[in-house]
């Protein structure tokens, strides 16, 4: 299968696209996207996956305990910090998801998220995702 991921969106990756992948292939990409999986480290409530203590300034990527949930990612890269926090998950069907997020750029809080009418396994219309239905706005 044909790496799609660049390090402009290793954030689609964490968050479900490694779910689609074999393990190897996982490895790989993660790899090129600049997490070192070689290097681990957890507390009481996550895994910390990308480096060896809670303060290393790596690419990481941070994993609820109990839930097994991403909670957090850290991406350094061209001299920038990126960062996402990833909460208030709840049980849609058989998974979880976030139901708020909030998005840094160097320390500074720039986007925040939140999600509301969540529903497992609904019937989407795929006209939705036509862009001749699109209404361009000048």
């Amino acid at each position: 299968m044909q790496n799609i991921f660049s390090n402009d969106d290793d954030l689609t990756f964490i968050l479900g696209g490694m779910y689609f992948h074999p393990l190897d292939s996982v490895k790989a990409i993660f790899g090129r996207l600049g997490y070192n999986l070689s290097k681990f480290y957890e507390n009481d409530s996550v895994y910390i996956i990308g480096a060896d203590s809670i303060n290393e300034a790596t690419n990481q990527f941070w994993i609820d305990k109990h839930k097994l949930v991403v909670v957090r990612f850290i991406n350094y890269s061209h001299g920038e910090k990126e960062e996402g926090y990833f909460y208030n998950h709840k049980q849609f069907g058989s998974s979880w998801s976030e139901t708020a997020c909030d998005f840094y750029e160097n320390d500074k809080l720039i986007q925040k998220e939140i999600y509301h009418d969540c529903k497992a396994n609904a019937v989407i219309d795929l006209k939705i995702f036509n862009p001749h239905k699109f209404i361009l706005i000048p």
